[in-house]
Parts: C-alpha cells; structure tokens; sequence
C-alpha cells in the first residue's frame, strides 16, 4: 500500500552503544500535503534525510562508540511496516578522546504543543563527561548541540515536489495527533522514564 496524505509514520531511530544495548528515539511524522510526483521512494527518502539532520546535530556529543545502525518506518495510519533503512550518511558518534557518561544518564528535549500536558520527549545519549560543565549541568557547547537538533525536529521537511514532513506527538484527549511548536532545552541531566501515551515520542 503507498503512503498517502495525512498518513503518519513511526520513525525509530535506532544506535547501539558499544556492541551491548540499542539507543532508540521515536519520531512520528505526518505526511501532508503529498504533493504530485512524490511516491514511497521520495517520501522514504525524505524521513531518512530528516531524521539524519537532526543526527548531525546530536552526534557531536555522542561517544563514538554509539554507532548508528537502522531507522525503521511504520504507517500508523494504514497499519504496515514500510521497512527498515541505514543511516545515508551518519556511522558513529564524534567523540574519540572523551570518557562516556552512565548508561543511564541522558539529555533531555521537551517539545510542546499548545495543548496542556501533551508533550513529546526525547532522551538523547551517550554523551561524553565533555558535556557536563563544572557545576555538574549540560555544558553550553553542548547545549548548543541539543538547539540545533531541536531546531531540526522542528522544521519541516519539504521534498523537491514540495511534500511536507511535520512531526507530531498524539493528543489523546482530542485521539488525533498534533504538531509540535516549541522546545525546551533541560540544562539538568535526566534518565529515561516509562513512555506515556501522548506524552512520549
């Protein structure tokens, strides 16, 4: 089945660190409008390329030994995997000389929506002690990473036929999915809490 207007796709962006467990963020992205021209191939191509600049932010904090495996895609809408894909470009995180944090520890990006308590969150490591400023917060370099990823996830992906990819975060109090507006950026460090509906990715 092609993928059609209004349809929203799961995106898992999914890592591994150091060989012993998957970093996997979730994204959904609704596709509106489709424009004429633009099949599976052009929409696949279009969530990979975004899903890879938010990355290029992102991974001048990662530790290199995260590496980037797949991104996989899912129509919510029509209820089909539409595959599986490597990263176009994106092999590891630029961190060489670093010590990685805990595990457990991660940055964290709040994206609202207008709508009160209906937020999508992303948890994004393994960052290095580079990362952590004197005071024991995210450094500002690092802080600046974490903008310009935010910025990405905000702006649309616009195809050379001009679809549109928007990412949104379903509001389960009108059961539809919503764009996100803004970002906030936690200075603080975080660990990943259990996802809820309309509150996670």
């Amino acid at each position: 089945m092609p993928i059609a207007a209004q349809d929203i796709l799961r995106v898992a962006a999914r890592m591994t660190i150091q060989g012993r467990g998957d970093v996997v963020n979730v994204y959904h992205l609704r596709v509106f409008p489709l424009a004429v021209g633009d099949g599976d191939t052009e929409i696949i191509a279009g969530v990979l390329a975004w899903i890879e600049t938010l990355y290029t932010a992102a991974r001048l904090e990662m530790v290199n030994e995260q590496t980037f495996e797949d991104i996989s895609i899912y129509n919510v809408t029509q209820g089909y995997p539409v595959g599986v894909f490597p990263w176009p470009t994106l092999v590891a995180g630029a961190k060489t000389s670093e010590d990685a944090l805990p595990s457990q520890l991660a940055a964290l990006v709040r994206f609202t929506t207008g709508y009160s308590r209906n937020w999508a969150r992303k948890f994004l490591g393994t960052f290095t002690e580079a990362a952590v400023d004197t005071s024991g917060h995210v450094a500002t370099t690092a802080l600046t990473n974490l903008a310009n990823y935010a910025g990405a996830v905000l702006t649309e992906y616009i195809t050379a036929n001009t679809s549109y990819l928007t990412a949104v975060v379903f509001n389960k109090a009108i059961a539809d999915y919503v764009v996100l507006t803004e970002a906030v950026i936690h200075n603080v460090w975080s660990t990943i809490r259990t996802r809820r509906e309309g509150r996670g990715s």
